[in-house]
């Protein structure tokens, strides 16, 4: 007899990501959650460009980021039901990998629309400087 999991079901692949940060111009580590398996059959889509950041260290030793990063927002639609998925751009705009993401991410036949959000800080921006 097979189960059917419940509408919210997910399962995740944690990864650790080499991120670019856009006003202190130094990289950091950012722990993310790719799904994986989902009821509304959905994955966080992964493209070579996304992928060539994934790093070895443990997503789990990584401490929290403390800023929002760069990031897209993937519309899907499936069986006349819209989901949404999550990728972070690891590059910083003026890095020419930057539009090449978004570039793959858009030539994705799943993907309905993309929306983009830069990098964002709670933190005093002169911290930076």
């Amino acid at each position: 007899m097979s189960v059917k999991p419940p509408a919210s079901y997910r399962k995740v692949r944690r990864v650790a990501l080499l991120y670019d940060m856009d006003l202190s111009g130094k990289q950091t580590l950012i722990r993310v959650d790719l799904i994986i398996q989902s009821a509304d059959l959905i994955i966080t889509p992964v493209v070579s460009l996304y992928e060539a950041r994934f790093t070895q260290d443990n997503p789990n030793a990584l401490a929290a980021r403390g800023f929002d990063p760069r990031q897209l927002l993937a519309c899907f639609e499936i069986l006349n039901k819209i989901v949404n998925r999550t990728i972070f751009n690891p590059y910083r705009p003026s890095h020419s990998n930057h539009k090449g993401l978004i570039n793959e991410l858009y030539n994705l036949s799943e993907i309905k629309t993309l929306k983009y959000t830069g990098e964002s800080h709670e933190r005093d921006y002169q911290r930076f400087n």
